[in-house]
């Protein structure tokens, strides 16, 4: 299996740790919130580096995602990546801004950078982050999602993660809440919970959360299998590179998922519709099979045991 990265079309750029949240299926979630990296810049300079790759940075459009902790917290970050990106745009390269936030600062202060954004025009989406808890949809003032459907993003897309099996009842009055709110969400398990959906009770009652709500769960391809075709790396608060999101979630040994893939996957009856890359595997093993037969039940409406 090729895992060399020849190409790059999703840079994920690290704000800090820091956060006005502290949920369960964080990748710092066993971090105080005092005790999280807030950045000191060298993310900048790692970035700068890195878009001094000709041969990596393609034309195309360049995915420029801004993401934490609480992106929103560091301002001056945002503004420096898009400034330094901005640089790189030309005829063949469009560069597109991804703000990944819980969206509570924006019933407040948050939206002067939003307005910034905005206000030069660049081309931007929120991606905004719900669950049961702190991040309950129901905590955002109602003006404020009038505001995020009126700030200039492109997109205001949102995920809502449901927690775990406890916590299904709730996220379909939120999902319905959302849809209220005119934010159809793409519906995720938490990670950290993927072995609950081995139970094949657990698996239908998401199976059902999922067909009875609006959502754009259905048809949706999670991942593409191949890490080349992923062309995502990410930057650290303190400037280091690491090349997938999920590798922040724990350290994976490639070997073990792709001795996962050679010893489970080549008679798996759903190795045609599965597209799990080897740092998946090596993270969450067969706990990912679960998940993907409640959404190959859900594309097909065929139950899979």
């Amino acid at each position: 299996m090729n895992t060399k990265l020849t190409k790059i079309r999703n840079i994920r750029v690290t704000t800090g740790y820091d956060c006005n949240c502290t949920c369960q299926y964080c990748s710092q979630r066993n971090t105080e919130i005092s005790e999280r990296h807030k950045g000191d810049g060298t993310q900048i300079e790692a970035l700068y580096a890195l878009l001094r790759q000709p041969h990596v940075i393609k034309e195309g459009e360049l995915s420029i995602e801004l993401e934490g902790g609480e992106p929103l917290l560091h301002p001056e970050v945002i503004k420096d990546t898009v400034r330094l990106c901005e640089q790189v745009k030309n005829e063949r390269l469009n560069v597109r801004y991804n703000i990944v936030s819980n969206c509570q600062l924006l019933n407040g202060k948050g939206r002067d950078i939003i307005d910034w954004l905005k206000d030069g025009g660049y081309d931007f989406q929120i991606s905004v982050s719900f669950d049961h808890d702190q991040k309950n949809p129901r905590i955002i003032r109602p003006d404020t999602y009038e505001y995020m459907n009126n700030c200039g993003a492109k997109l205001v897309y949102a995920t809502y993660v449901v927690a775990g099996k406890h916590y299904l009842r709730r996220a379909k009055q939120n999902i319905d809440f959302l849809n209220e709110k005119g934010i159809t969400p793409m519906i995720m398990w938490n990670f950290f919970a993927y072995g609950e959906l081995k139970d094949i009770t657990e698996r239908r009652a998401y199976l059902n959360l999922l067909r009875n709500t609006k959502n754009r769960a259905k048809g949706t391809s999670m991942f593409s299998g191949n890490i080349q075709d992923c062309a995502w790396i990410g930057i650290s608060p303190w400037g280091r590179f690491y090349p997938c999101y999920q590798a922040s979630f724990g350290e994976p040994d490639i070997s073990k998922g792709e001795d996962f893939a050679c010893k489970h996957c080549k008679t798996c009856e759903l190795k045609g519709y599965c597209k799990q890359c080897t740092v998946r595997k090596a993270l969450y093993g067969d706990n990912l099979c679960g998940l993907m037969k409640v959404h190959y039940a859900l594309d097909h409406d065929t139950e899979v045991t």
